[in-house]
């Protein structure tokens, strides 16, 4: 990243409100300071665009691992492919920094910008990050928190 170019960010974040609101916050004061922003997410968040003008919207797939063993297929399969669709992203963005929000909608972007070597810091709203995320990030990577203090307890 030069000094006189605006950083690429891609926000990877959907679903629920919890990881969503978030992610929107960061957005609009990443936009403010005049950062590139693209949020990395499924079809439920549409509505974000229109909340933060100025962040571009990327559909990316993501399935869930519950229910039965055809469920559980269904779901290893729609991961992959969110996977493939978030490294050509990434590639074609090449961000800067990759944040995710948790839940499994952030789980395709996170694991593509690991492959491809792109700092992926990963936002816990809790005070005390999830077991779940501590686990699939790297040494590299590093927890925020709205608590730090919390965050320096918790092993992550």
């Amino acid at each position: 990243m030069s000094p006189a170019s605006n950083p690429i960010f891609v926000l990877a974040a959907g679903g629920t409100g919890g990881h969503l609101f978030p992610a929107e916050a960061l957005a609009r004061e990443l936009v403010r300071q005049g950062g590139a922003v693209h949020l990395a997410t499924d079809r439920r968040a549409d509505a974000f665009a229109e909340k933060v003008p100025g962040v571009a919207v990327c559909q990316v797939r993501a399935g869930r691992f519950g229910g039965g063993p055809l469920r559980v297929a269904y779901g290893v399969a729609e991961m992959a492919l969110g996977i493939m669709q978030a490294r050509r992203l990434l590639r074609r963005l090449a961000p800067d920094v990759v944040v995710g929000f948790g839940g499994y909608v952030s789980v395709p972007t996170t694991l593509a910008a690991s492959q491809l070597g792109v700092a992926r810091p990963i936002a816990a709203a809790s005070s005390i990050p999830e077991t779940r995320s501590a686990r699939r990030s790297s040494p590299s990577d590093k927890p925020a928190t709205s608590r730090p203090s919390r965050a320096a307890r918790s092993n992550c």
